[in-house]
């Protein structure tokens, strides 16, 4: 069979970027831009894109996307108790939270006046892919956990991905893409998979890049687990599948990384002595070998493939 992502350059040596993904028509397209498709369709269009600033509070505050609940209560774990919210507000995080420390800290000040002001924040940071577990994380998962409703059908998940995603071989949009299709390339090891994995794909900043603040806080949204009563175990905590494409993908661009053989680890995974680059590595090799029933549901940019 021949490979359909052949037009990588693989005369072209690079220095001082990461490689370019294989597949031509590719699209990483789960963004800040296209969050909005998700939020109309699992939340019925009640997204707030006007007058997004915050008032009452002395910071320049402007949420991407604010939700407002009605009898929305928010768990608090270290209390153990039950606090009424106005609503939730949605952000996604690009890889500038994570390497820069004046963003961590303004996210940090940020986070606190959300809370005080009544609401409740959700991050999507700009390592995930809109995999139907991920979906269910959000929609379920971490919506019970702030506002004790949920919000997730596999309606509602088809029409959001055929609303973000391509095809990588034609480019062309997935809404005409019959849902039988996408239903068995999620459920089987299809050698034409359709939507992308969740991990690094396009960005230089992997984390041996993160600063501190920003490694703690990757750390603590892949091991993140609500504890709210009623919760379903199975959309409760991060996505183990997620973790694994999230380390797959590392090891891709470890591979990539390599010249002559020679090992390159160092640009890719936190080598320091500090406590925040071993807790990484850590839960790096915890997970090894990685799972490979969650590593054929979705597809990775930096792989070759066959069709």
């Amino acid at each position: 069979m021949s490979l359909f992502n052949k037009t990588r350059l693989l005369n072209r040596k690079y220095v001082d970027e990461v490689k370019k993904p294989w597949w031509k028509n590719a699209s990483v397209e789960f963004s800040g831009k296209t969050l909005i498709y998700a939020l109309r369709i699992f939340l019925d269009k009640k997204i707030s894109e006007k007058e997004k600033k915050l008032l009452d509070t002395p910071y320049r505050i402007f949420p991407d996307y604010r939700f407002d609940v009605n009898d929305a209560y928010s768990y608090e774990e270290k209390d153990n108790k039950y606090q009424k919210i106005k609503g939730v507000l949605f952000e996604y995080d690009g890889d500038k939270h994570y390497y820069s420390s004046f963003k961590c800290e303004a996210d940090r000040i940020k986070t606190a006046e959300v809370v005080r002001l009544g609401f409740r924040k959700i991050r999507i940071p700009f390592y995930l892919q809109f995999t139907k577990d991920i979906a269910k994380f959000i929609f379920d998962g971490l919506m019970y956990h702030y506002t004790g409703k949920k919000y997730y059908s596999d309606e509602k998940y088809y029409n959001t991905i055929q609303s973000i995603y391509y095809d990588p071989v034609t480019g062309e949009s997935l809404k005409n893409v019959k849902l039988e299709k996408i239903e068995y390339q999620l459920e089987n090891n299809d050698p034409y998979p359709l939507i992308p994995a969740s991990g690094m794909h396009w960005s230089e900043y992997v984390p041996s890049c993160f600063h501190e603040k920003g490694l703690e806080r990757f750390i603590k949204d892949i091991t993140w687990k609500s504890t709210r009563p009623g919760n379903d175990q199975l959309v409760s905590a991060f996505p183990e599948s997620s973790i694994n494409e999230i380390f797959h993908t590392l090891d891709l661009y470890a591979k990539d990384a390599e010249i002559n053989n020679t090992n390159r680890d160092d640009l890719i995974f936190p080598m320091s002595d500090s406590y925040m680059s071993s807790t990484f590595m850590k839960l790096y090799s915890s997970y090894k070998p990685l799972k490979q029933e969650y590593l054929n549901r979705v597809f990775f940019l930096r792989k070759k493939y066959k069709i």
